[in-house]
Parts: structure tokens; sequence; C-alpha cells
């Protein structure tokens, strides 16, 4: 039976550690059973749903301004970002806040999802993980990396001009686009989450805050593409 389920569960009890040993979850008493599925199992389906639904968003939204990048540059191969700068998205700029949602959110309190067990349908019924909203995320990543990439396009298409008189360079815009995705990326957490807790906060600020610490370390660097570029005026 346990090895036929989706999830084995197990009884520790006098009869022996077998079923518990083979088992995904175990526990001593049968009224725990409860509180692992309406409690914990219609939570982790949930953030897990999210989860997965969020990585697919947030990675389409960093690469897909390339493609619309390609339409005014005759699909050259040039890069919008970059290349050393770009490979830090997962790394440092969109990683933290999601992981924070998916072990920390909670849509309802343990009594509230107890004593209403009919919320439990939300994962019988499969309602955040369906093709719909898979479709409905993909189509808004990429419509919305369109958004992101066509403003700071027509913005900074004439040129922004620097304190020293300079126009800006085209790096200076495609570390605007970049920014913007940064944000709109980890903001989009805050949308969705029932709890804003201070670790959320602190990690969705903090990696957007890593951006302007990253491209001002990276504008320090003689042998880097984005070398003198970092002003703040440029931003703002």
């Amino acid at each position: 039976m346990i090895v036929g389920a989706h999830i084995g569960v197990g009884i520790r009890g006098v009869e022996g550690q077998q079923a518990a040993r083979a088992s995904d979850y175990a526990f001593g008493e049968f009224k725990f059973l409860k509180n692992l599925l309406f409690v914990h199992g219609r939570e982790c389906y949930r953030r897990n749903a999210y989860l997965i639904l969020y990585n697919f968003y947030k990675n389409i939204a960093v690469v897909a301004p390339h493609l619309w990048y390609g339409f005014v540059n005759a699909f050259s191969g040039q890069s919008l970002f970059d290349p050393v700068f770009y490979q830090l998205f997962n790394m440092f700029l969109a990683s933290l806040p999601i992981v924070i949602y998916a072990v920390y959110d909670r849509e309802h309190d343990d009594d509230t999802l107890l004593k209403y067990p009919s919320l439990y349908q939300d994962s019988q019924q499969n309602k955040h993980f369906t093709n719909r909203k898979y479709w409905m995320w993909f189509v808004m990543s990429f419509y919305e990396a369109f958004i992101f990439f066509l403003l700071p396009y027509y913005i900074m298409g004439n040129g922004a001009f620097g304190s020293n008189g300079q126009i800006s360079s085209f790096w200076n815009d495609g570390n605007l686009v970049y920014l913007v995705v940064v944000v709109v990326v980890n903001l989009k957490i805050l949308i969705f989450s029932h709890q804003y807790s201070i670790l959320l906060l602190f990690t969705v600020f903090g990696s957007i805050g890593c951006f302007f610490l990253g491209h001002f370390v990276f504008n320090l660097m003689v042998s880097n593409e984005v070398y003198n570029t970092f002003s703040l005026y440029y931003y703002f």
C-alpha cells in the first residue's frame, strides 16, 4: 500500500517499524494525519505550485528582452546585458525571496485550516497548477518582458546625459532594462504572498540592492563591459 501510494504515511507503534521505515512521513498517532493533510499538505501544495510557476516566469522575464531587442538590432546576436552580470541573476538577484516564500508563506493559520476542511479541495482539484495557469504565467512573462525592454529603450533612445555632459553608453541602456527586470520580478513575489515577514521583505529589497552594489563593483573593473557606466543619474 505504501509502495503504491503517491505519498506513504506510516504509523510508528508496537507492531514494528517496517511501515515507518518505508514511508515518506511517519508519526505515532492517527490524529496527526489530520494536520498532515489539511495543514501541511494543503499549504505545501500551494507554495510549491507558485514556486514552479514563478521560476518559469522570472527566467523567461530575464531572457525574453533579448528576443524583443532582436527586432531593433537586426537579430545581430548582441547581448543586451553584461554577460558576467547576467549570470548573477539566479545566484544573487532573484533567488532568495522565492525560497523564503516557498518555506514560510501561510495563506491561513492552522486553526482555520482545521476548522474548514473544505479548503483542502484546492489541492484535491489541483486549482493552483493547471495548464491554464501555466500558460497565463507564460504569456504574462513574455508580455512584461516586452514592457521591460520597450519603456527603457524609448526613454534612453536619444541618449541620457551624465554629469560630465557625455551621452550614456549602450551598456547604460542595457543595465536600465536589467534593473527593471530585477525590480519587477522581486516585487512580483509580494503580490501573491500572504505574509510579509521581515525576512521576506529583507530578501526582496536586499536582492534589488544587490543590483546597485554589483553594478558599482563591476563599474570599477576596467576589463568589464560596464566599466565606468555606474551613475545614479541614469536611473533616477
